[in-house]
């Protein structure tokens, strides 16, 4: 990813509309790709990125109150491998946050999913 792909957001990442949904409304957020696909993220601990495999992760700066800003897109594969120094940015800032989409079952379709939301930054 480029450095301005970065800088730029991703559209949505509101809250689900789940009635009565209290701390579930909170951990889950979706975003947009520009094919007008939504997709579901779980909120987790950056510090535990390590623990999900085969997944899209989104890691945001939310340094800013009013916009979370894209610092990754991308994929942990079967070996929990992302890239380190992504990771390690985050991992530094406490302004970061990690979302895991964890519906993607194949190779092929999180690299669909992460196109898709690449396109719609």
């Amino acid at each position: 990813m480029d450095a301005d792909t970065r800088r730029r957001s991703l559209p949505s990442g509101g809250r689900l509309n789940i009635d009565d949904a209290g701390r579930l409304a909170e951990q889950f957020r979706c975003w947009h790709g520009a094919s007008g696909a939504r997709y579901v993220f779980t909120e987790i601990d950056v510090q535990e990125i390590g623990d999900y495999t085969e997944t899209v992760v989104l890691l945001l700066d939310a340094r800013r109150r009013s916009a979370l800003k894209l610092a990754y897109l991308g994929e942990i594969d079967r070996a929990s491998d992302c890239h380190d120094r992504a990771l390690a940015e985050a991992r530094d800032r406490p302004s970061m946050r990690a979302f895991v989409h964890l519906l993607a079952e194949t190779p092929e379709r999180r690299r669909q999913i992460i196109a898709d939301l690449a396109a719609a930054a």
